[in-house]
């Protein structure tokens, strides 16, 4: 990269944007390796606090960061090909984490307004994430990934509806005094729903 794309970090280590993009993948993969575990096995997983979901957004950032400097030509083709294998990994995530946030409703029914605010932050995510994948070239759904993305926009759709009619959107201010953080949560994973479905819808756009 040129001068403009080289800086020096915090702890004055000289970095480079296709270093950060190779260095990202490395983590990435890492982080994933339980999820690859699983799938593989075509077993379920359990959230256990691992590593990943600490990230922000249990890693969609993450991903959504990479996939963009990888769609311009930054890293090397190993990463793309780190990009490229968190496809089907994710579409792996979508059933089990919709299994996972459902199973947890039924059994925390009190915890269910905030337990459907997680479930709309993971299906727009997901679908922000590989709506904008697909828009770079990264991957192009098949069948079986198309019918799973349309799922998902209904079901985001349901959860959303789901909020509505706990009246989750009506007292927002009264939420905040309640809770900052599920407000912040509502506020924030609302845009990233909006985002998922108009990239799922083919109406939205992205510059890159």
């Amino acid at each position: 990269p040129g001068p403009e794309l080289q800086w020096i970090a915090t702890d004055g280590t000289p970095m480079d944007l296709d270093f950060l993009t190779s260095f990202t993948a490395a983590v990435i993969t890492q982080e994933s390796g339980f999820l690859f575990d699983s799938m593989q096995r075509h077993q379920p997983f359990e959230r256990q606090g691992q590593p990943l979901f600490s990230y922000t957004c249990g890693g969609a950032h993450l991903l959504q960061g990479l996939s963009y400097a990888v769609a311009r030509g930054y890293g090397t083709p190993t990463d793309r090909k780190a990009v490229e294998a968190q496809v089907p990994l994710w579409f792996y995530r979508l059933e089990n984490e919709l299994r996972i946030y459902d199973d947890a409703i039924k059994r925390n029914p009190k915890q269910k307004a905030r337990l459907l605010v997680q479930r709309m932050k993971f299906l727009g995510h997901f679908l922000e994430s590989m709506g904008k994948m697909e828009a770079m070239g990264l991957f192009v759904p098949d069948d079986t990934q198309q019918a799973a993305l349309e799922g998902a926009a209904q079901n985001l759709v349901l959860t959303v509806d789901g909020l509505e009619k706990l009246g989750v959107f009506d007292h927002m201010e009264e939420l905040r005094g309640q809770d900052e953080q599920l407000y912040l949560d509502v506020i924030g994973d609302s845009c990233h729903a909006v985002r998922g479905l108009e990239m799922v819808l083919g109406r939205g756009k992205i510059r890159w």
